[in-house]
């Protein structure tokens, strides 16, 4: 997910709502909340979760999955990936999820919309079924 590209009219007005997203990279919540922004190269969607842990660099601190938060006005999802499909399956919500608040935005309206990406560090048998 990157920002959506906008439809212009023929006259060349803007004619559609936008999305624009924010991606914070939380690096610590204790005892501090500690985050930084990330900007991607590549959008959400395109990516796999190796490739995303990897482009984020929390594959470089040993997490073994990531708690991702989608947050806007009258939105809040909460998504864990430990693996692919789980990714593959939060990247699915999250594409709905912001489908669907684009139709309630007035034309010409941009959302802003934060994505928060955590890692976590979970054993095998601590991984959800």
């Amino acid at each position: 997910m990157n920002d959506h590209g906008e439809s212009h009219n023929r006259d060349g007005q803007t004619s559609e709502a936008k999305i624009r997203f924010k991606y914070v990279i939380i690096l610590s919540r204790s005892p501090t909340l500690v985050g930084r922004s990330w900007n991607p190269e590549q959008y959400f969607t395109d990516t796999s979760l190796t490739n995303f842990m990897h482009a984020t660099q929390l594959s470089h601190v040993g997490a073994s999955g990531l708690l991702l938060r989608l947050h806007a006005s009258g939105l809040s999802m909460e998504e864990t990936a430990f693996d692919n499909e789980d990714f593959a399956e939060a990247k699915m919500a999250f594409n709905r999820a912001t489908g669907e608040l684009k139709k309630r935005l007035a034309p010409n309206k941009v959302a802003r919309v934060m994505m928060q990406i955590e890692p976590l560090y979970l054993t095998p048998q601590q991984k959800p079924l």
